[in-house]
């Protein structure tokens, strides 16, 4: 029988999803979801959203979808035991230790792979399997060539600012969510410090990239705080860049449904990998470090891991 689940970033949005049949829906609840532009769900309203999906016959999938630190793994396993106690459907994880949690947890419930996990291949269907996952969301990757063409062809079109974008969220492996710490004092010191939700982190930029952000701040009058900006003067807003990059594909003969901004972040972590070989090393970039831990790290590999980044040739 064919699932029809629906996304609901709020309590609004899951009554409509129901309401137009939708017979399963996927929802966040605090820290623990990528989804973090939404209203989400906090406790109170999750058990809410089950009670009101269950009497009418929907499911309710719980999204733990983020990678999630040693420190953050107690509230996360309070948020899966309170989920288990109101009876939800499944959780849809990212982090592998978050799958253990929930088989500890929760051994009822069963767990879904998300797309995070970036598995598009039968033996890591197969390896998800052997975890005890019920069902796998298979990614979309965006390979290296797709990639260039986006970038190639926003220059051809004159749209500078979005393909210094595209790169900047490429070569470097932030989240749209973090364009905002791509500053010109942060191009000018080869290093971008990232506070987001409670949860810091250091990320080295490639130098080409760095001469290019300030190049681009210099023609725009930009002289302190963040590069991209709107003509306003505003952030730009994640619902413009992922509206002019789904624009950009028809022109570059891209597929729509591989283009968004966390496919140039899985882009990224696999060229990374395929130059470094270190998985631990490409957690520590990706993941969420105390500052103390990421200042420690930077120290002991930085220069390492900036001849890295510059290997990886992301900025064309």
């Amino acid at each position: 029988m064919l699932e029809l689940l629906a996304p609901a970033g709020s309590m609004e949005a899951l009554r409509a999803a129901v309401q137009n049949g939708a017979s399963a829906v996927y929802l966040g609840c605090g820290a623990f979801n990528a989804r973090q532009s939404a209203k989400n769900f906090t406790p109170q309203t999750l058990v809410e959203a089950i009670k009101y999906c269950h009497v009418r016959g929907v499911q309710v999938h719980l999204t733990l979808n983020t990678l999630v630190s040693d420190r953050e793994m107690t509230e996360a396993g309070e948020l899966i035991r309170h989920a288990a106690q109101n009876n939800i459907d499944a959780f849809i994880v990212q982090d592998l230790g978050v799958v253990q949690l929930c088989r500890q947890i929760a051994p009822g419930v069963p767990i879904h792979g998300s797309t995070q996990m970036t598995v598009h291949s039968l033996p890591g269907v197969l390896l998800c399997a052997a975890m005890g996952m019920k069902r796998v969301v298979l990614s979309r990757e965006l390979s290296r060539e797709e990639y260039e063409r986006l970038v190639r062809t926003a220059r051809e079109k004159g749209q500078k600012s979005l393909a210094l974008l595209l790169e900047a969220i490429c070569s470097t492996g932030i989240r749209v969510s973090e364009v905002r710490f791509l500053t010109v004092e942060a191009a000018k010191r080869g290093r971008a410090e990232i506070s987001l939700k409670g949860k810091s982190r250091v990320i080295l930029l490639p130098e080409r990239l760095c001469k290019r952000l300030l190049s681009y701040a210099a023609k725009r009058g930009v002289r302190r705080g963040e590069v991209f900006l709107s003509k306003t003067g505003r952030s730009l807003d994640r619902r413009r860049i992922w509206r002019e990059m789904k624009a950009l594909c028809p022109l570059a003969g891209v597929r729509a449904e591989k283009v968004f901004p966390h496919n140039l972040r899985h882009l990224f972590s696999r060229v990374f990998y395929e130059i470094t070989r270190d998985i631990s090393k490409l957690s520590d970039v990706l993941g969420h470090s105390s500052m103390e831990t990421t200042r420690v790290y930077l120290i002991s590999a930085g220069a390492e891991h900036r001849r890295a980044l510059e290997r990886m040739r992301l900025i064309l």
